[in-house]
């Protein structure tokens, strides 16, 4: 019985690590908006969802179906608008994602083993890919981002302009 419930405490870290990491990638973005004074809104999930103020920060965390909750995130952002401001916000979120595939894969390679292994491996993984789909400048092909450009694209557009 024991057993059961600590592989069911294990399996339900999983999507709590990547809805986390999710946030904080969004968070990541929100950041350097808020320290240059603007004002931030974080939806993860959906739009329709609650919102929760916080001074000059909104997050909406919503659900639109089960997969978009690990998935979707975005942020709407005003304040000064430099172009170092603007590079800030758009790599704050990839920096995250990458920082913490780097502290994921240093764990690992530490020596963790047992459930905690095939947890953070797994969140691992998923982090590695969130940070392909958002490094990598290209314009999505479909999903809830279907014709947006990734934030590599976004920031090469910027330094171009």
């Amino acid at each position: 019985m024991v057993d059961s419930a600590v592989s069911l405490l294990t399996f339900c870290l999983i999507p709590v690590g990547i809805f986390g990491l999710l946030f904080c990638h969004e968070l990541g973005h929100a950041l350097p908006a808020l320290l240059a004074g603007g004002r931030a809104h974080v939806t993860v999930g959906s739009h329709d969802g609650r919102t929760v103020t916080l001074g000059r920060l909104s997050v909406t965390v919503g659900m639109d179906g089960f997969r978009s909750l690990f998935t979707y995130g975005d942020i709407q952002w005003s304040g000064p608008d430099s172009t170092f401001v603007r590079a800030a916000v758009i790599l704050g979120g990839p920096a995250v994602t990458v920082s913490a595939v780097g502290v994921l894969g240093f764990v690992l390679l530490r020596g963790v083993d047992g459930s905690l292994f095939w947890v953070l491996g797994n969140i691992l993984v998923s982090e590695g890919y969130r940070a392909y789909q958002t490094v990598v400048p290209k314009t999505y092909s479909k999903g809830p981002y279907e014709g947006k450009p990734s934030d590599g694209k976004r920031f090469l557009r910027l330094i171009r302009a």
